[in-house]
Parts: C-alpha cells; sequence; structure tokens
C-alpha cells in the first residue's frame, strides 16, 4: 500500500520558510556589514572582529565567530 501525498505543501515546510525569512531579516544588517568591509579588502577574521566590535551576534545571542560568519555567508549570500 502507498501513502497517499496532498498536492498542497504541509504545514511543516510552510513553517521552514517563515523560519528562513525570520532568520535572513535578523541576519540581513550583518552580512550587509561583511559585504562592505569584503569590498574593501578585508579578511574573514577582520570582518568579524569587526562585526563582533560593533555587538552583532549570531542568532544564538553569541557573538558572531569567523566560522559561523563565513559558513552564514556562503548560505546566504553566495557571491560574498
Amino acid at each position: 500500500m502507498t501513502a497517499v501525498v496532498h498536492p498542497r505543501r504541509s504545514h511543516l515546510a510552510a513553517y521552514h520558510v517563515r523560519q528562513r525569512e525570520k532568520a535572513d531579516a535578523e541576519l540581513a544588517p550583518l552580512l550587509d556589514e561583511a559585504a562592505r568591509m569584503r569590498a574593501a579588502g578585508a579578511t574573514w577574521e577582520e570582518v568579524a572582529a569587526h562585526c563582533r566590535s560593533l555587538g552583532f551576534v549570531g542568532r544564538s545571542g553569541r557573538p558572531v565567530t569567523t566560522s559561523a560568519l563565513y559558513q552564514i555567508a556562503r548560505r546566504r549570500r553566495p557571491g560574498l
């Protein structure tokens, strides 16, 4: 027997879309600053240090690390 799949999107899929949109809105200022500094030739370490000095934090509320910033940028802004 096969399960019947509903043609509509599931509530869980809609929830994930909303969560992604919320994360994009929360991270936009951080990524804008990172893009500005990277365009000026700064390294990822310099960008992360500058963002920490400005008080930017990750979604967990902790100061942003170089690794986290790089991963966020690659996922949300591939050309950065």
